[in-house]
């Protein structure tokens, strides 16, 4: 059985201010001022027609920044969901680095890939600083 790279990627779905601070050779900080975001990837799964996936669902991690311990989040329903949204119910604000594994049928799991890896967008990494609307 294959096992893929997923690419993570954050999708801002709010009307808020955002802001994105790069540093040299470091990761880049995205700052969240809103009582919820929605966190996605790329789902780069090989699938034969008319075949199921091989992917039960997601694992979502994360971590605070700079730490070296990930916390299980949450698991997608599925492996066809590539997004979930967090709010204060799931998650406190702070700041963190996320990652998602795939969990297979036979309920092996993938190599966590984390924002910070270089397939994540910006290739540079990045991380959330989520301080809530203010």
């Amino acid at each position: 059985m294959d096992k893929k790279v997923f690419i993570i990627i954050l999708i801002l779905t709010f009307t808020t201010a955002c802001q994105f601070f790069e540093y040299n050779d470091s990761a880049t900080e995205i700052i969240i001022r809103s009582e919820r975001f929605t966190l996605a990837w790329d789902n780069n799964e090989i699938t034969i027609p008319n075949e199921s996936s091989s992917i039960k669902c997601y694992k979502i991690y994360y971590k605070f920044h700079n730490a070296t311990t990930w916390t299980f989040l949450k698991n997608t329903p599925d492996g066809k969901t590539v997004e979930i949204s967090i709010s204060k119910d799931i998650l406190d604000y702070g700041i963190y680095d996320f990652g998602v594994a795939a969990q297979y049928n036979d309920d092996s799991i993938s190599e966590l890939h984390s924002s910070l890896d270089k397939s994540a967008d910006p290739i540079t990494g990045w991380y959330l600083n989520w301080i809530g609307s203010q």
